[in-house]
């Protein structure tokens, strides 16, 4: 357990310090380039507009370490209520970031006579921000810039299946999917910072739920969220 903890923070130390180490190589090298001699008041411009960006980008990775941390931390229940799951669904529906443009599909599967059954104690916010980063995840990672998203009640329990159809993932990274910074060789090429699914499982942990994942290689990916229900919460 300790080899494997220190083989966990090891990654994470070499995957941040990677995020960390490309906008500031770029902004590096193009101040000095810029200095190297008089350059026009548009060519200043360029390189100022192209610095901001990857200050921008560092500004991105700032906060989402905040976030992360944060979310890490045991708030004690703060800021949780008896929240109605299906309808954090569709408000995260309109709230997606990634592509706004990206198609949705949400459907109910066996609903429950006593709708109390689609409640559980929780922190509204952060269960919407974990649905919309599993959204985002995969509409970004899909062949069709599309999700299907079903929710359903197992006994005492709200099953929330996300899938997608795109590259899939290999079955040897599914135990590195939720370490921050941690991203797949096969999305190399698809803007990220490999801290969205990392975010989705602390704010599960925090509600005591869990998730998993399902994915075959080139064709489909799932992920499976289970909260425990608090009819009486």
């Amino acid at each position: 357990r300790i080899e494997k903890v220190f083989s966990i923070q090891k990654a994470f130390i070499a995957n941040i310090s990677h995020e960390l180490m490309n906008p500031l190589s770029t902004i590096t090298s193009q101040i000095e380039v810029i200095l190297l001699k008089k350059r026009s008041d548009e060519e200043y411009r360029e390189t100022l507009s192209s610095v901001l960006e990857e200050i921008k980008k560092l500004n991105i990775i700032s906060n989402q370490i905040i976030n992360l941390s944060k979310y890490n931390e045991s708030q004690d229940n703060k800021g949780f209520k008896k929240v109605r799951l299906d309808e954090i669904i569709w408000d995260a529906r309109k709230e997606r970031k990634s592509n706004p443009n990206s198609i949705v599909h949400f459907q109910i599967d066996n609903l429950p006579e006593n709708d109390q059954s689609l409640f559980l104690n929780g922190n509204e916010a952060l269960l919407k921000t974990c649905i919309v980063n599993l959204i985002d995840n995969g509409c970004k990672f899909s062949s069709n810039d599309k999700i299907n998203i079903s929710l359903s009640i197992e006994k005492d329990r709200i099953l929330i299946l996300f899938e997608n159809d795109g590259i899939g993932i290999g079955e040897e990274e599914y135990t590195n999917l939720f370490m921050p910074f941690y991203r797949s060789q096969k999305t190399s090429n698809v803007k990220g910072f490999g801290i969205g699914l990392s975010i989705v499982k602390s704010i599960i942990d925090l509600h005591k739920g869990k998730i998993s994942v399902f994915s075959i290689p080139n064709k489909m990916t799932q992920f499976k969220v289970k909260f425990q229900t608090n009819k009486n919460a």
